[in-house]
């Protein structure tokens, strides 16, 4: 159980966007090279020409992707409630559904300010609506800005004294078109997956965090003594009359390192099944854990079935919430690894491993 909800739901991300700034970089040295076939003293200006177009370019990509990347917060107010479900007869531990996450509706004082995402809507509505009419006038307006080029990037000196632009009227363009489509996707990109993840973590706070004192005693009784890997996590819960879902969430994962922990953690995890916690993947991932290690250690078969069925469907709706903790769930499938909960579920169970080795 070593991993934690950054490196888990920040990974495949990380890993996308890092090739996303190669090609960043290996475009700026393209425009930097096709700038520089400008040789002569006023090489350095036209160089600074193409750097302007494609920066200036760049930026306005960014706003767009940024527009068109914004998450959406639901609106809680009009969702619907679904009532809890029991458990089905031999099956224990909490019901482990996609209806969940509508259950954990709760009333805060704060809302999220959503004017951002109509602006949004509003100005990407009618962005695509003008572009698809005036598509047609893209070749002229490229046309324009080459003779644009033509006219006032005149840095270099021909033999007779005149001024011209060189070969940036050609190059303009294609600098521009580049820098606006690269611009668009990182920002889209960073926006989708990093950003949405800190929107989350915020409508998880403002959803109702903290948890009621009778919650919080109820979590504090049945994680118990978490050993002295998580004597720093304990010293912080005692000093807290009421836990936040990530305190909960903390602990948890510590106890999942204690022998038989897996039973507190499992009852953690039912306590927390009607918070704000079902919308978090950390959540489930800890759950899928928990119940992994219940298969292995249970003798009984109907505990074992169960634990089974409950694992599945825990690790299913992590991968919903967030598709990166695949990744993360599959790393608990090796048995050569000491966090290895899935190990024995995974090989037994044909519908996790098809879940988990899924591209």
């Amino acid at each position: 159980m070593a991993m934690d909800d950054q490196s888990a739901g920040a990974a495949a991300p990380t890993k996308t966007l890092s090739y996303l700034v190669a090609a960043l970089w290996f475009a700026l040295a393209v425009s930097a090279i096709a700038t520089g076939l400008a040789l002569g003293k006023e090489g350095m200006a036209a160089f600074g020409v193409g750097v302007l177009v494609f920066v200036s370019a760049f930026a306005v990509g960014s706003s767009l992707g940024f527009l068109f990347g914004i998450p959406r917060v639901p609106d809680r107010s009009s969702a619907p409630t679904t009532a809890r479900e029991e458990p089905p007869p031999g099956k224990t531990g909490p019901t482990v559904t996609a209806q969940v996450a509508q259950e954990a509706k709760r009333r805060s004082l704060l809302n999220s300010n959503t004017n951002l995402e109509r602006i949004s809507d509003w100005l990407t509505t009618m962005l695509v609506g003008a572009t698809l009419v005036q598509l047609y006038k893209i070749n002229e307006l490229l046309v324009a800005f080459r003779d644009f080029l033509s006219s006032y990037a005149t840095v270099f000196t021909d033999d007779h004294g005149g001024r011209n632009a060189g070969i940036l009227p050609a190059i303009g363009p294609v600098i521009l078109v580049l820098g606006a489509v690269l611009g668009f996707l990182f920002m889209y990109l960073n926006t989708r997956l990093i950003l949405i993840r800190f929107f989350n973590d915020v409508e998880i706070i403002l959803s109702g965090e903290k948890l009621g004192r009778g919650e919080s005693n109820e979590i504090r009784n049945t994680l118990g003594d978490l050993g002295p890997t998580g004597n720093f996590v304990q010293k912080a819960l005692s000093r807290r009359p009421n836990l936040s879902v990530q305190d909960a969430l903390d602990a948890m994962r510590v106890a999942l390192y204690r022998t038989d922990g897996y039973k507190s953690a499992i009852k953690a995890g039912e306590t927390l099944a009607n918070s704000s916690a079902v919308r978090s993947a950390w959540y489930w991932y800890l759950m899928a854990a928990a119940f992994g290690q219940q298969y292995r250690y249970s003798k009984e078969a109907t505990e074992k079935t169960s634990a089974k069925d409950n694992a599945f469907d825990a690790a299913r709706q992590a991968i919903a919430l967030n598709a990166s903790y695949r990744a993360g769930l599959k790393s608990l499938t090796d048995p050569k690894k000491t966090d290895d909960d899935l190990a024995e579920l995974y090989r037994d169970d044909s519908r996790l491993k098809k879940l988990l080795d899924q591209a």
